[in-house]
């Protein structure tokens, strides 16, 4: 497999493709520009890095919104490292995810899935809590209210007891 760069130069057909070290062709679109790329040299799994131009001012400013653009993505990988970090720790400390989601500005959903991507040795324990003396648990009320209704099963969550 090969590396390739392809100097891309706009013209009225569409993009003239100058390939280093393998010659010159043509695509009608940037979309096109690889797969054409990688069937001239005769190598579909070559690797090509397609340079466009388009001339004059216009190569100068998407130079420069590309490097933005380039740093706001790892700005915002960093921000996404921050912030997965801070659930994991705010989860250590057994601060509940209402709370976490309030005191990092993101959603209900969003915390508990960063808490899920936790791998489970820093997942603290989940902690079992007994019912109140004196109170049926959750599966008692269900097997008395299947004996009451007379049946093995037990009753439709979704009707009202």
């Amino acid at each position: 497999m090969g590396t390739y760069t392809v100097h891309a130069r706009k013209w009225d057909g569409g993009w003239e493709l100058r390939i280093v070290g393998a010659g010159v062709t043509w695509a009608p679109d940037l979309a096109h520009a690889v797969p054409v790329a990688r069937a001239f040299v005769g190598d579909p799994a070559a690797r090509v890095e397609v340079v466009p131009t388009v001339g004059g001012e216009a190569d100068r400013l998407i130079l420069r919104a590309r490097r933005r653009v380039d740093t706001a993505d790892e700005a915002r990988r960093g921000a996404a490292d921050a912030v997965a970090e801070a659930v994991r720790s705010l989860r250590g400390a057994a601060v509940d995810e209402n709370d976490t989601a309030r005191l990092l500005g993101l959603t209900l959903a969003r915390v508990r899935e960063l808490a899920a991507e936790a791998a489970p040795e820093e997942r603290p324990p989940l902690r079992r809590v007994p019912p109140p003396r004196g109170r049926p648990t959750p599966a008692e009320e269900d097997r008395t209210a299947s004996a009451e209704a007379g049946t093995d099963r037990p009753p439709d969550p979704r009707t009202p007891r």
